[in-house]
């Protein structure tokens, strides 16, 4: 799988060389790296469905943080963004209700970005 950089930006609003140069990794290690932190991320969301799932906002938060830290260290900055709002939300704590509204707004742009990998050859 590699990244379709027409997506990517779509999604993201830059470049994807724009990306890597600033990180100053090869685009083919900035793709392995990124498909793993997708890869653990649907994992976390399974996380987080379950933490919401027994009203427990410090395991929200703390899977929100590491989403934000995952995210934010690889300059998907929409997704960063939406984690960070959840770890802060989740920190006070607000109602499940909100909380749940946050991870679904993460969930909804996650599966967005994940759009942006395409099957090589496919």
């Amino acid at each position: 799988m590699a990244i379709n950089a027409e997506k990517y930006k779509q999604h993201l609003g830059m470049e994807l060389d724009a990306v890597v140069k600033e990180i100053r990794l090869p685009v083919a290690v900035y793709e392995r790296i990124l498909r793993a932190a997708v890869t653990a991320a649907e994992q976390s969301l399974v996380d987080l469905e379950q933490a919401l799932g027994r009203n427990d906002a410090v395991a929200v938060q703390k899977i929100a943080h590491e989403l934000k830290g995952t995210f934010g260290n690889m300059r998907v900055t929409t997704l960063a963004q939406l984690a960070a709002d959840m770890d802060a939300a989740a920190r006070v704590p607000a109602p499940i209700d909100e909380l749940r509204k946050h991870a679904g707004a993460f969930t909804a742009s996650f599966m967005g970005f994940k759009g942006c990998f395409e099957d090589v050859g496919a």
